[in-house]
């Protein structure tokens, strides 16, 4: 079984910061680079926040962000910003209507196969708005170009 229980996360992050994410500025900026713009004044939901990190560097210029996670010891770390809001809360329990952009990074291969297929179903009939991911190679499970568009196309998912 994967890594998805609440518990399984506040184990990881009795160390802050276990990826070691605030020392990633060259994705930081090349996240910026590209997603600052398409959020730019746009409310926000954010699935698998974790501490926060990428909501107060990349997502900070957003009017309003949403930030879930499912641990709360996460969740306990993230920073007081003007525009955020965060809920414990497991992403496939999230309500993915009603903002103008869904961003998902590298938290959707904690998913099974047949959530992830459950989520893309609920995010194609639910969201109208622009959908933004990052999934990379990690601990065997990966999204391929080619079965990321597959399962795109059989939710009727478009890229732009």
């Amino acid at each position: 079984m994967a890594m998805r229980s609440a518990e399984d996360f506040d184990k990881i992050y009795r160390k802050s910061d276990p990826w070691s994410i605030t020392r990633a500025s060259f994705r930081d900026r090349a996240l910026g680079l590209h997603i600052r713009p398409l959020v730019l004044g746009r409310s926000v939901l954010e699935l698998g926040c974790g501490e926060g990190h990428l909501t107060a560097t990349v997502l900070r210029n957003a009017q309003w962000i949403t930030g879930l996670d499912i641990s709360g010891v996460a969740l306990a770390r993230t920073p007081r910003l003007p525009n955020a809001h965060f809920q414990k809360m497991d992403m496939m329990s999230a309500n993915l209507a009603g903002n103008d952009v869904i961003i998902a990074i590298e938290c959707l291969y904690y998913l099974s196969k047949d959530e992830q297929e459950v989520f893309f179903a609920r995010l194609a009939r639910l969201h109208r708005g622009t959908f933004i991911m990052s999934a990379p190679i990690i601990g065997g499970k990966y999204y391929t170009h080619k079965n990321l568009l597959d399962a795109f196309d059989r939710h009727g998912l478009r890229l732009r």
